[in-house]
């Protein structure tokens, strides 16, 4: 689950730069030097899309670890092109991905303009 959202975090990250907000200041999650707890925040509600990739996955192929008890790279692709065929399926108007970026430039218009903020809901 963990390296599904660490590619969540990361498009997190770069739409929330790409709107003009700085990841590193949180609303939920404790501020802390060098945390980006906006980041954090604001992937909560991505996080279904990484969760329901696993779980896809996991019932089509048998992943299994290596001697270090970490995913092996054959799993790792799996998951990276599922999740990717998901960011980038049409979800409406857009795609997951495109929501990504979207939803950072709602959350910027909420913190300087107080307009609304609609989270995303992820429904496969």
């Amino acid at each position: 689950m963990d390296y599904a959202y660490a590619i969540i975090y990361t498009l997190s990250t770069h739409a929330l730069i790409a709107s003009g907000l700085d990841p590193y200041a949180g609303l939920l999650h404790v501020d802390q030097p060098g945390r980006p707890s906006l980041v954090y925040d604001f992937s909560e509600m991505f996080k279904p899309v990484a969760i329901h990739t696993v779980i896809a996955v996991s019932r089509r192929s048998k992943l299994s670890l290596d001697s270090e008890g970490y995913l092996r790279k054959d799993g790792l692709e799996l998951i990276t092109k599922h999740l990717y065929t998901i960011l980038h399926k049409k979800k409406g108007k857009r795609t997951v991905r495109g929501e990504i970026y979207s939803k950072a430039n709602d959350l910027r218009k909420f913190v300087v303009e107080s307009i609304d903020f609609q989270p995303f809901i992820y429904k496969p």
